[in-house]
């Protein structure tokens, strides 16, 4: 049990793995909020050793190849500005490059540049970045103690100390040391504390966006997703279905049996499509009204499991004594066009007058609600 918790805190922040799978995205959001952020400074720090390499060249050997160095980071900080996204996979690689990069720099001007200068920086640094990346803290550590390797053996073998004094080399040392130390123990705490607060805030989300009854996503979820496709209008590679399902006879069943049944009609109508659609998330977007936005996997095999779909709820009826039994739902399904498509709206209007055809069908040849009406 121990065992795993340590391992868990290293290999999650404290959180388990499942806990860690599922809040991803925040911590890719995170990630890119405090990015941009760090991004214009590096930009403003960039931009001024770019200048200062500029006004130095006439005296400094090393001045020109550092201005190439820092006009390449200012372009390519300027490059994740305007480029990466929280999704992008070249996100968390970018952030480590960068960070490699300042730590190396860093190195890199206290031992060769300013020989003279203990190394106090660094080790500030170290504390620094702790701050900066949210990530698998095993990943983080390993960078640290690289870092701090690697100051240690270049400090040890060509810092010039002021009058050859050993105490000065042995400070920057222990300080490198400390203050790694110090970063290590800070970025392990503030891990655990930012995974366990996004996990809290998954959690939210989950119990803001889930319908009470039926457990599927809710209204609330739904606009959001529409919200975030209309973002992507217009993408070369955007792929997606809409699909409407209508449950058949909720009125019906809540006059002559009840509302409680009514909510077990619901729910067994939601089962129903769910068990279709696997890969899908579905949405209950009014009372006896739910919608799928199909992508990836459902989305190639969508005629097989609309066709499935109707199979299902046909053997349901067959399988029913009673419209207390009974599960019958209309469905409609519209494809995005993008030379017909100028929005969301346009193909959910399809999906919708496809699925109010298949619910004029479904009803006339339901033996069960002819005989309620």
């Amino acid at each position: 049990m121990a065992k795993n918790t340590v391992k868990e805190y290293f290999l999650y922040g404290g959180v388990t793995k499942e806990q860690y799978e599922s809040i991803g995205h925040l911590i890719a959001e995170e990630n890119h909020r405090i990015w941009k952020l760090v991004s214009v400074i590096f930009e403003i720090v960039f931009i001024g050793l770019f200048i200062f390499s500029i006004i130095g060249s006439e005296h400094r050997n090393w001045s020109i190849g550092f201005g190439i160095f820092a006009g390449t980071m200012i372009f390519s900080v300027l490059a994740f500005y305007v480029l990466l996204k929280p999704s992008s996979k070249a996100l968390l690689p970018f952030i480590y490059v960068t960070l490699a990069v300042v730590i190396a720099t860093d190195i890199y001007l206290g031992i060769f540049v300013e020989k003279s200068r203990p190394s106090v920086i660094y080790p500030a640094l170290m504390v620094g970045i702790s701050f900066l990346t949210l990530d698998r803290p095993i990943r983080f550590l390993c960078m640290q103690f690289i870092s701090l390797a690697s100051f240690i053996t270049l400090t040890s073998i060509f810092k010039n100390n002021i009058d050859g004094n050993t105490i000065v080399l042995v400070t920057d040392i222990l300080a490198g040391t400390l203050f790694t130390g110090a970063g290590i123990l800070i970025s392990l705490f503030l891990s655990s504390l930012r995974m366990r607060d996004l996990v809290v805030r998954k959690n939210a989300e989950i119990e803001r966006d889930r319908d009470a009854l039926t457990n599927v996503a809710n209204k609330l979820a739904y606009d959001r997703m529409v919200d975030s496709l209309s973002a992507k209008w217009g993408e070369s590679n955007l792929k997606f279905a809409v699909v409407i399902f209508d449950v058949n006879g909720l009125k019906t069943t809540n006059d002559t049996y009840g509302h409680e049944q009514g909510d077990k009609l619901l729910v067994r109508c939601c089962e129903l499509i769910q068990s279709s659609f696997a890969h899908t998330q579905i949405y209950r977007i009014g009372g006896d009204e739910f919608a799928a936005i199909v992508t990836g996997e459902d989305y190639v095999n969508r005629e097989r499991i609309v066709r499935e779909f109707h199979e299902k709820v046909d053997k349901s009826h067959e399988k029913a004594a009673s419209l207390l039994e009974d599960t019958s739902i209309a469905i409609g399904i519209a494809i995005y066009n993008p030379e017909r498509d100028r929005d969301y709206l346009s193909v959910f209007s399809r999906a919708d007058a496809a699925m109010y055809d298949n619910k004029r069908v479904t009803k006339a040849k339901n033996s069960f609600l002819q005989e309620n009406q």
